[in-house]
């Protein structure tokens, strides 16, 4: 298991993410937060991110932490599957309180069998966590929320 706790403690770095890239080779491989440079830290990431030939990062979604805006849900499209890290990562949705959607997958934002992943009612989400497979990517996707 490995997790991203990019919110920081008690929510204080929320405020400096610039916005996030993911890499996929056909499963997520890894998330990237990006920050700004004012404390030191630039970036920080959930999974490993690997250089195959043929992975690519997706376009990069802004976040503008700064003016207060966060993750408010995320969302995943799950398949079963034979490895035995569980379910594998398939798309994948997420939204910010200003109702702005992002995925790494097109279709994902219309995808109809998308599953809310489960947070505590009133808390904020302030990190990731996701078992790590060489060939099925992040699998078991989960939030980390706290009350802020």
């Amino acid at each position: 298991m490995i997790w991203n706790h990019f919110g920081g403690n008690q929510g204080r770095d929320l405020q400096r993410i610039v916005g996030l890239f993911v890499k996929n080779l056909y499963r997520l491989e890894s998330i990237e937060f990006l920050f700004d440079d004012m404390s030191g830290a630039s970036s920080s990431k959930l999974g490993r991110c690997h250089d195959y030939e043929g992975a690519h990062i997706h376009s990069f979604f802004g976040i503008d932490g700064a003016g207060g805006e966060l993750i408010t849900s995320v969302a995943v499209a799950v398949e079963k599957s034979k490895n035995l890290l569980g379910e594998d990562v398939e798309p994948h949705r997420i939204t910010t309180n200003r109702s702005r959607k992002f995925s790494s997958h097109h279709e994902a934002c219309y995808h109809s069998d998308m599953q809310a992943l489960p947070i505590t009612p009133g808390t904020t989400i302030t990190g990731f966590y996701a078992n790590q497979d060489e060939w099925y990517g992040l699998t078991n996707l989960g939030v980390i929320s706290e009350l802020l």
